[in-house]
């Protein structure tokens, strides 16, 4: 009975988070209608921006799940735009008024624990012109009842917006520590995200990028995050701060059922 009253709990959640990203967006309604005041840097903003921004996250610390462990839930991250991406819609024929200084990123947060210190997972969402699919592997390599326990994680994240213009995918690898505190697991962790993307606008729209300038740019970003997980029996709340040296802060949550 109480599983099935925590599961309708995140499934409105959910609803409630996407509600509210497709409000965001319709909102906005942004347009680009010109490219050719853009430059190589004006690009890069762009896609650095969502790929960092957008890339999946676990909201996971170093300790792992175990053997039929499983943690389901939805998370939602805010993007924060850094004034190169603003001005870049602005130089692109965005109305200022329309651009908005975030973007939340709701999605559907899965992950399944395995034997040897193994967990498994991935997050996805599709709405409003946006889809964003990410998937994990972490496994903890050190797990003493002395010591922080010490997971390495591997990510990979594709994005597409028509919102805001970008389509990407990056790869993330990440080295994560925690001490798990009864009701609290605090973690700390760093590590590298590489990866690219493109400008995703109609042909008609790209044609007026100047002629030396790419519509595609990649990404070489070092970021560091910490993150507090509050456990209240199968009830598990996560928040999440994350800096990146390219594109700047972002902040997330996860709720979840976890066990």
């Amino acid at each position: 009975m109480i599983m099935n009253i925590n599961r309708s709990i995140l499934k409105s959640a959910l609803v409630l988070f996407a509600l509210g990203v497709s409000s965001n967006v319709r909102a906005a309604d942004i347009s680009l209608t010109d490219l050719s005041s853009f430059g190589q840097e004006t690009v890069d903003s762009m896609v650095q921006t969502l790929v960092v921004g957008g890339s999946h996250r676990a909201y996971r610390s170093a300790t792992n799940l175990g053997p039929i462990g499983f943690d389901v839930g939805v998370d939602v991250t805010m993007i924060s735009f850094p004034t190169a991406f603003t001005d870049a819609l602005a130089l692109g024929g965005a109305s200022a008024s329309t651009i908005p200084s975030s973007f939340p990123v709701p999605r559907l947060n899965i992950h399944k624990g395995l034997p040897w210190g193994l967990d498994i997972g991935g997050s996805y969402i599709a709405l409003a012109g946006t889809s964003v699919i990410g998937i994990d592997a972490q496994w903890r390599f050190l797990n003493n009842a002395a010591l922080p326990a010490l997971s390495v994680r591997a990510g990979y994240t594709s994005f597409s917006s028509e919102e805001f213009f970008v389509n990407s995918s990056s790869f993330k690898l990440d080295v994560i520590a925690s001490k798990n505190l009864f009701l609290i697991d605090p973690y700390i962790g760093a590590g590298l995200e590489v990866g690219g993307g493109e400008l995703n606008v109609s042909t008609t729209i790209a044609d007026t990028l100047p002629a030396t300038i790419s519509a595609s740019s990649s990404v070489f970003s070092p970021h560091i995050f910490v993150g507090v997980p509050l456990k209240l029996f199968i009830l598990q709340f996560v928040g999440e701060f994350d800096y990146s040296l390219t594109a700047g802060s972002t902040i997330g949550a996860k709720a979840s059922i976890a066990f």
